[in-house]
């Protein structure tokens, strides 16, 4: 449960980055569909934390998955060159970065569910 904390963490922490973000441009154009672009920013990653928190093993690989298109999308707006440099593109690239690397490690270390003993009959006797 140690491990899963400091990704939900990162999870929330990006957030508050892309909230923080999204008001601080808010005299940007708006983005052509909403529901599924703040979706994308804002409710999957909480879901995430939520799994990640809950224990489900397939949230630590949503994370990851998360993270990588995160990731894309901000190293795509740096390259842009309209786009300014912003602090916050870097921090959430950075913190993209860490949470792939995390949410991976954390994922391939999860040993899997305990499986029920093995079931010890005794042999049945051998013909004479």
């Amino acid at each position: 449960m140690r491990v899963r904390t400091p990704i939900a963490s990162l999870l929330i922490a990006l957030v508050l980055v892309s909230a923080a973000t999204e008001s601080l441009h808010a005299d940007a154009a708006p983005p052509r569909y909403p529901v599924v672009w703040y979706g994308f920013l804002l409710a999957v990653p909480v879901l995430l934390a939520a799994g990640v928190l809950a224990g489900y093993r397939w949230a630590l690989m949503a994370a990851v998955m998360y993270g990588t298109i995160d990731l894309a999308l901000d190293l795509s707006t740096l390259m842009q060159p309209a786009a300014h440099a912003a602090a916050s593109i870097w921090l959430s690239a950075a913190l993209n970065a860490v949470l792939i690397a995390s949410a991976g490690r954390a994922f391939l270390h999860v040993s899997p569910e305990p499986s029920l003993p093995a079931d010890r009959r005794p042999n049945p006797p051998s013909p004479p």
